[in-house]
């Protein structure tokens, strides 16, 4: 079986959405079927990165379509993806298109029905007032894309909330299939022995250590959580905050971000930036923090889960959709900066509670979440489409 996977951009580590694609890729590799990616790729990246417009990485096809894109991410009319992925779709021919995200490139693969005439399978990649279907709803041409989104064969859910809001603009349940993101339980696992031995690797400070890893964008709330640090610096002085995730700082709020741990915590706080692998600093962590305002299906709390650590998160659908409040994290409002403080002391200072969280959010990613188990229903449904399509 051949894949077209159609991504707006593909960095391998920089966002959720392209790791958890990478990864799948490699999983449905490892099950005999080709993948290749068709991405977007900015001309500046095709100098500054000597980026090649073709190439194949660790048996993966890829796909890069050179263009003036839009500096809103992926967020973004995807006329040029379109135009790109029509001369692929002209050269190799598939079994399936999957689409990561229902925005650039769902409705991409759409517009390209005619062209590439193979079953597509759109995932959506994020929920609520930040997600794929309220970015549709918002940009114009609503009643156009909407449209294009009868082209689709399945829908993929990955919380129990976006397959609501698919139902919401009418999307009918045998057409939305419940697949939520993996993760890669062999790779994130509980840590094994002394924590002080990792921090020491990675030149870390003996000291209690919270854990952020995300894009620093407004939808994550960095700023509540640099609001909330006065207060747990008040019950434990020598805590550390690390935030790992790439920073704009060109942005208002990325200059925003900076600024506040500039003033006042710059000696608790440890911005670390973009890293390639967050396996070794979840394993030196002692608790990891994701106070986000919404969310899809966030990889970093998966991998933090995964890792065994102790998780304080905010009280929203998609992250009670991992883990249950009380019992394998703490959550809390996702406007309160106080109960926010609140719930990171408790897992700081209470190691029992925080030792039991750790344990059943690993139960419950083993249970739920593996990458091994994610990857076998996409090659269920890619079956399934593909017989539906020669009948």
């Amino acid at each position: 079986m051949k894949i077209a996977m159609i991504i707006p951009f593909l960095h391998y580590q920089t966002g959720g959405m392209e790791r958890q694609s990478w990864q799948l890729a490699h999983h449905l590799l490892q099950r005999g079927i080709e993948v290749h990616f068709i991405t977007g790729m900015r001309l500046w990246e095709r100098w500054t990165r000597s980026l090649p417009v073709s190439e194949t990485k660790d048996g993966i096809v890829i796909h890069r379509l050179p263009g003036l894109y839009p500096p809103n991410g992926n967020k973004f009319w995807p006329l040029e993806l379109i135009l790109g992925a029509a001369r692929v779709f002209q050269r190799e021919r598939f079994d399936i298109v999957h689409a990561h995200q229902l925005f650039s490139a769902g409705l991409a693969a759409a517009s390209l029905r005619h062209v590439h005439k193979a079953p597509i399978v759109a995932k959506v990649a994020g929920g609520g007032s930040d997600g794929d279907i309220a970015d549709i709803r918002r940009w114009p041409f609503t009643k156009t894309k909407l449209r294009r989104l009868d082209r689709m064969d399945r829908f993929i859910a990955i919380t129990p909330q976006i397959s609501e809001e698919l139902a919401g603009i009418g999307i009918t349940e045998d057409r939305i299939a419940n697949i939520p993101n993996g993760v890669d339980t062999k790779k994130f696992k509980t840590s094994q022995g002394d924590k002080r031995i990792f921090k020491q690797k990675l030149n870390l400070p003996d000291a209690p250590l919270l854990l952020f890893v995300g894009r620093i964008v407004p939808t994550k709330q960095v700023d509540r959580l640099l609001s909330a640090w006065p207060s747990v610096l008040q019950t434990l002085p020598k805590a550390k905050l690390l935030l790992l995730g790439k920073s704009d700082r060109s942005t208002s709020y990325g200059a925003k971000i900076q600024s506040m741990i500039n003033a006042s915590w710059k000696n608790s706080v440890i911005f670390q930036g973009t890293v390639e692998d967050t396996g070794p600093w979840l394993q030196a962590a002692d608790a990891f923090v994701l106070p986000s305002r919404a969310e899809g299906l966030s990889n970093a709390l998966l991998e933090a889960a995964a890792s065994g650590l102790p998780i304080v998160a905010s009280d929203i659908p998609a992250n009670r959709h991992v883990l249950e409040p009380g019992s394998s994290a703490l959550m809390f409002s996702p406007n309160n900066t106080n109960d926010l403080a609140k719930q990171i002391i408790q897992v700081l200072t209470q190691p029992k509670l925080a030792a039991d969280l750790g344990r059943q959010a690993r139960r419950k990613i083993e249970k739920d979440f593996s990458l091994e188990s994610v990857a076998d229903a996409y090659v269920r449904l890619y079956e399934e489409l593909r017989l539906s399509a020669k009948d």
